[in-house]
Order: structure tokens, then sequence, then C-alpha cells
């Protein structure tokens, strides 16, 4: 920013206003063109009136010497307002400099160097040329720069003044009152030449203002414009996202409503399987009428199981068996009914008591409905089951296990089998290490016999129980536990033992998610 003429404009402002000094200089150049034309008209007139060689020598000396001024003013100017030279303030100074004292030499050589040869007046003449000192005092106002009106002023007021003091030194003329008034007008209209030069640039500063505030609100109108291009375009791809989102959302509510539609039926069809996997679970009245006490601890992870029980009675024996299914949920479910199934055929049909001889043909027939070949990559579906035979005359029990052992809690010492941590009392029978089902090596199931005597407590589970994942460090509960809670509470009766074992599995669970189907079966001879 500058301040210009007291007035504070940006350098965009100071650019322009020199790009309109150049133009005005070029303007007063074509001026001076016509002022050299004239002044060479009247010296060609001038030449009319003379007589004798001298004064016309004169005249041409005078006359050549304000033309080359005048060409090398004119030439000047001309070089230093081209396009792409650098406008110098200077130059204005020099401008007004030739303008007035070329016009003072010319008027100068006229009234005092030789007789003068118009039909007029010297003072008039002079007049005249105050007339002419003042037009090149106007032409300063064009150039809008105080300073030269102030100069170019002074310069008037000085040259004219030397002019008329002339007449009273050359010519031993006294017209002071000639010099008063002249003086007064140059002074006067120098004044209004500073007032209207003034005006002039806050003029032209308010037209660049307004020049430039009109091109800003062209600039801002065209960047509106795109703005609003870009907002309909943002508008047309808006409404385009939201169509298609609608279009989305009414996909997603089709898929919605069927897969509710699908889970609903599927939930149907669970909840019937859930009662059909019920009805072939047998009724406890069975166990009531034969055992002192017992109970089922049955905990599907689903609605439907893949862990199942099973007791009937047969010619004074009760079969009673806990099995572990492969897999849980529906898959497992079916399983669980094909064991139940074939578990009848066996037992009930074929009147087979004997738990090795049961497991031995429940294996045969289940091999024999999955179609299994032992072929590699072969599903290994099948089931792990403690299955136990009691005779009630003799209270010995048969025992034989797929992968899944019995537990014996009695006071008679049964030294054949393990026991645990060496507490007496507690005993474990082991299994068959081998599935019901097709397997490497398929050997005959193990028929142990035990003899029992009232009071002795028999435990069979799935591995649901021990497997589940829970406590502060969310790790399996593992068997070790699972006997020592047995044990612990092997005095209590068979329901307050199930609602113990139940505890301390939901309390183990905590917030985590059930992994695998639960049953344990207790039994109290």
């Amino acid at each position: 920013m500058k301040k210009l003429k007291n007035v504070i404009v940006s350098d965009e402002y100071v650019s322009a206003l020199h790009e309109r000094e150049i133009s005005t200089e070029r303007s007063i150049n074509r001026f001076r063109v016509a002022f050299l034309v004239i002044i060479a008209m009247l010296d060609v007139i001038s030449s009319m009136f003379l007589k004798g060689i001298n004064y016309s020598t004169k005249y041409e000396i005078l006359g050549s010497i304000v033309a080359i001024s005048g060409v090398f003013s004119i030439l000047f100017i001309f070089y230093f307002t081209k396009k792409g030279k650098k406008y110098n303030g200077i130059i204005k100074y020099i401008s007004v400099t030739l303008d007035l004292f070329i016009t003072f030499v010319f008027a100068f050589g006229v009234l005092f160097w030789m007789e003068f040869p118009l039909p007029i007046s010297k003072e008039t003449f002079a007049v005249l040329v105050t007339i002419i000192f003042m037009f090149f005092n106007i032409l300063s106002v064009l150039r809008t720069d105080k300073n030269i009106v102030i100069y170019s002023s002074l310069l008037t007021l000085l040259l004219n003044t030397i002019m008329f003091l002339g007449f009273y030194f050359v010519l031993g003329k006294n017209i002071n009152m000639l010099i008063g008034y002249t003086s007064f007008f140059i002074i006067l209209l120098s004044v209004f030449n500073l007032w209207v030069s003034e005006q002039i640039l806050k003029s032209f500063i308010a037209n660049k203002g307004l020049e430039n505030a009109n091109i800003e609100i062209s600039d801002k109108n065209i960047k509106i414009e795109q703005k609003n291009e870009e907002l309909n375009q943002l508008v047309e791809e808006i409404s385009s996202q939201r169509d298609e989102i609608e279009a989305q959302r009414n996909t997603v509510t089709e898929q919605k409503n069927r897969i509710e539609t699908i889970h609903n039926e599927v939930e149907n069809s669970i909840n019937y399987a859930t009662r059909l996997q019920q009805s072939i679970l047998p009724e406890e009245s069975l166990l009531n009428k034969y055992l002192t006490e017992h109970f089922v601890l049955f905990k599907p992870k689903d609605k439907v199981s893949g862990d199942f029980y099973w007791w009937t009675h047969i010619e004074g024996h009760t079969v009673i068996t806990a099995a572990d299914c492969t897999g849980h949920g529906v898959p497992g479910a079916f399983m669980s009914m094909l064991g139940v199934s074939f578990l009848r055929e066996i037992v009930e049909k074929e009147y087979i008591t004997n738990t090795g001889l049961i497991l031995k043909k429940l294996r045969k027939e289940i091999i024999k409905s999955l179609k299994q070949k032992g072929e590699t990559g072969e599903q290994k579906d099948g089931m792990d089951m403690a299955i136990i035979s009691i005779n009630h005359e003799t209270n010995v029990v048969q025992f034989s296990g797929a992968n899944n052992p019995l537990y014996i809690v009695s006071k008679t010492n049964h030294q054949r089998f393990k026991t645990f941590d060496d507490l007496t009392g507690f005993y474990e029978v082991k299994p068959n290490k081998m599935p019901i089902a097709i397997y490497d090596k398929m050997e005959n199931f193990t028929t142990h016999e035990i003899q029992l005597q009232k009071g002795d407590q028999l435990y069979m589970f799935s591995d649901g129980f021990a497997d589940q994942f829970g406590g502060e460090k969310g790790k399996k509960f593992k068997y070790k536990p699972f006997k020592k809670l047995i044990i612990e509470n092997s005095e209590k009766t068979m329901l307050e033992q199930k609602e113990i074992i139940n505890n301390t599995f939901e309390t183990w669970r905590g917030n985590e998610e059930q992994i695998d189907d639960v049953v344990v079966v207790g039994i109290k001879i």
C-alpha cells in the first residue's frame, strides 16, 4: 500500500495511475506536434511582413531553435512513454519544463530580439503568451500530480514575470499593472488547478475502485455460478445416491423379511425337533420304581442336543446310558435319535442286557446306517457312551464304555479300579478307547462286572461339563475338579447334588458361551 495525494491506495492503483499518466503524456505530445505546426505557420506569416534580410535571418534562426527543441521534446517524450518502458515521474518535470521554456524562448525572441513583425502591440502579444503559459499550466492538471501542478505554476509565474520585466529592462516600458494582473490570474488558476487535480485523482481512484469492484463482483458471480453448478451436480449425485439407498433399503427390507420368514420356519422346525427329541427320551418314573434315588442334569447347548440319556427295564435288569454324539444342535440331535432307536431295537426287542454286546451291536448298526467304510477323508460320525446294566436281584452292575468312564462312590473296596488322589470310596472304571463308529482298531467292548451295595452311587456323563470354559482365566473346568465336586457332595441327596452341580457349572461359565451339550446322570443303589 502507498499514500498517493493524501489518499491511501494499493500498488495496483498506482500502476493503473501510471498507465493513465503515460496515456496523458502521449496525448500532450500530439498537441506539441500541432503547436509546432502553428508556430511554423506563424513563422511563414511573419516573414511576409519583414523588410530586409537581417530580420529574415533572425526569424529563421529563432524558428530553427524552436523547431529543433520542439522535435527533441516530442521524440524524448515519445521514447519514454513507449510500451514496455518503465514510466518515471521525472519525465513529467522534464516535459513541463520543455513546454514552458520552448514557449518562453519563442516569445522572448519575438518580443526583444527583433522588430515585432505582427499587426498587434507587443503588450497584447505578451498577454497571449501568458495565456499559452496558463494553458500549459492547465495541461499539468491532467498529470494528476499535485507537485507537478505546483512546479508548473511556479515556473509559469517565474517565466511570465521575466518576460514582462523584459519590457522594463529591454524596452524601458513600465507595465507593472500587466505583471500584477497576469501574475494574479496565474496564481488563481494554479490554486484552481490544484483543486481540480485533487478531484481528478479522487475521481480516478473512485472509478478504479468501482471498476475493480465490478471486476470482483463479476468474478464472484462467475464463482457463484460455478458453485451453483457444483451444487446442482451434488444435488443430482445426492438424489441418485438417495434413490440407490432407497432401492438398497427396499432390497434389505425384503431380504430381512425373507430371513425372518426362514428364521421362523427354522425356529418352528427346531421347536418341533425339540419336542420330538424330548418325546423319545425316557420318563423318570421308571427309575423311581427301581432305584432309590437318581438325578439327570441335561443342558443342551441349543434347543436340541447331541447328548442324550436313555434307560429301560427288561427281565430284572435296568439298562441306563449317557451318550455324547458327534456335534451338537440339529446334526447331533439326528445322531441321538438314531442312537435311541437302535438301543430300543437291541435291548427291548432282542432282550440283550450285556453292556459290551449292546455297544458292539450298536456300533455295527451305526456303521451300517452311516455307510462308513473307513476310507481316508471320510466323516468320522458316531458317539461316545457309558452304559450300565443293573441286576436288581444280585446288585451286580455291568459297565461298558466307549471313551466315557464310570465313576463309583462306594464304601466297598474295589481294588481293581482306579481311585482319585488315594481317597477311599471313589473309583473310576476306565472305558475302551474307541467310539461307537468306524475306527482304526475295532475290538470287542469290555464288560466290567461290579458288585455293589445299597447306598453306592454311580455317575455317567458327557465331556461337556469338564470342557466348559470359564472362571477368572477363561480356562476349561477339567475332570479333576469334576471328580472332587462329586466326592465332596456325595453325602447329599441326589436332588441336592444335581442343584450343586448345575450351580457350579453356571458359576464357572459366567458370561462365557456354553460350548457343548452337557448330560450328567447320577444313580443311587
